[in-house]
Order: C-alpha cells, then structure tokens, then sequence
C-alpha cells in the first residue's frame, strides 16, 4: 500500500471514530437533559399535589380540590359534590400519617367543623 493511502485511511478512521463519539456524546447528553426534565416534572407535581390540595375519596364528582386557608371539612364535602342517595355514614380525615379522625354527616350538620391543611385526604362511606 501507497504511503498515501495509508494516510487517507487513517484519516478516514479517524473522522469516523471521531463522528461516532460525538453522535453518542449528543444521544448521552439529550438522554440526561430528557432524564433530568422528567424527574423535574415529577418532583413539581408531587410537591404540588402535596402541598395545594386536598383529596376527596368516595361517591363525588370533584376528587381534587384546590386547598385554601378557609377551606374545612364541610366545605370540602360541599365542593366535592357528593354523589350518593344518602348522607355519607362514615367521614375519614387523613392527614401526614396522623391517626385517622371518624366524624358523622349529623356532627356535621349539627356545627362541628375543623380547617383542613393542604394534603389533607378525606375519605366519604356510604
């Protein structure tokens, strides 16, 4: 082989090996951006669940509900729309892995209210 055909060969070898690594450096780099964005996304979402809302489990329309400073148990029952032919016989109150608080529809109807905090989930039985 002539000496410049050697060189022209390891030249193209070189431009290739070259064009191969930058390819796999850009796919690895748009990897860890898309990687890095996701859990970004993630991490906004549960701290947004968590901290501006307040879930409603049972018989209701409205599942998720946008918390307030005034926002209370009866509110919030209100606000879900219950959707069940009769009162609810048994309301959970679950909050930060605190026991759970039991109440009636009758306490409630009868003026026994609390605020609720952000993250708080209420459970409504029929």
């Amino acid at each position: 082989m002539g000496m410049k055909l050697k060189f022209y060969l390891v030249l193209m070898l070189i431009t290739v090996l070259a064009l191969l690594s930058g390819c796999v450096s850009s796919m690895e780099s748009e990897k860890r951006v898309k990687q890095a964005y996701n859990a970004g996304q993630r991490d906004a979402l549960a701290k947004q669940n968590k901290t501006d809302q307040v879930w409603v489990v049972g018989n209701v329309w409205n599942p998720l509900l946008p918390w307030t400073e005034d926002l209370s148990l009866a509110k919030a029952i209100i606000a879900s729309a219950w959707r069940g032919s009769r009162d609810p016989s048994d309301i959970i109150l679950r909050r930060d892995g605190s026991p759970a608080f039991h109440f009636t529809a009758g306490q409630l109807l009868q003026g026994f209210d609390i605020p609720l905090k952000a993250g708080d989930r209420i459970e409504l039985r029929q």
